[in-house]
């Protein structure tokens, strides 16, 4: 919380969430994803709305989300949507992760929703975007606070992603979990199938 409060104390954030607003990237990004994911229902990929089900009651939150599949070569997911959320998960994170580690996957994205990071975090995923949108109209004087800015984002994302951590390893997941799902997401996707479950 103390991170959220320092970013929102950032000269010139509010003037970024206007124009985020204004241009309407929130819902261009969800158009962008639907037309090119594949929706989970109860009659496709079952299994993992039923994770997503899961993954919602165990961390409390009652919020309607929808499940979307991204073909991917990475493993992992993002959320998105400040008014309609979403999670998107890779393609590879479902044909290779268990259900288990599918499950914490999704705690991850679901703990992103509940703490409300979804509106920080797309104004970082075009951040860039947004602040040449801004030098247009205000004679390059917004390049003096991107500075600023661009710091504050990335402080606030890593603490961010700490705290989605936190709230899935202690609900959803086990110790041993933790490590197969760590090194499956890291930088090692070329061992990573090595990776087997303790006997």
């Amino acid at each position: 919380m103390k991170a959220l409060e320092n970013l929102r104390k950032t000269r010139g954030l509010q003037m970024l969430v206007n124009k985020f607003h204004e241009i309407g990237i929130d819902q261009n990004m969800q158009l962008q994803y639907q037309s090119n994911c594949i929706q989970v229902t109860e009659q496709s990929f079952s299994h993992l709305k039923y994770l997503l089900d899961k993954a919602m009651e165990i961390l409390q939150v009652k919020q309607k989300v929808q499940l979307y599949i991204h073909r991917s070569e990475q493993i992992g997911g993002v959320s998105i949507g400040v008014e309609k959320p979403m999670i998107i998960l890779s393609s590879l994170a479902v044909d290779r992760l268990s259900h288990q580690e599918l499950l914490f996957i999704l705690g991850r994205e679901v703990a992103h929703l509940a703490h409300q990071h979804t509106l920080y975090k797309e104004i970082g995923l075009i951040f860039p975007d947004l602040m040449e949108a801004f030098s247009v109209v205000t004679l390059g004087i917004s390049s003096l606070v991107s500075a600023g800015l661009r710091y504050a984002l990335f402080q606030w994302d890593r603490m961010s992603e700490l705290t989605a951590d936190r709230g899935r390893s202690t609900r959803l997941s086990g110790h041993e979990c933790l490590y197969f799902i760590f090194c499956k997401t890291g930088r090692m996707a070329g061992i990573s199938m090595e990776f087997n479950q303790p006997q």
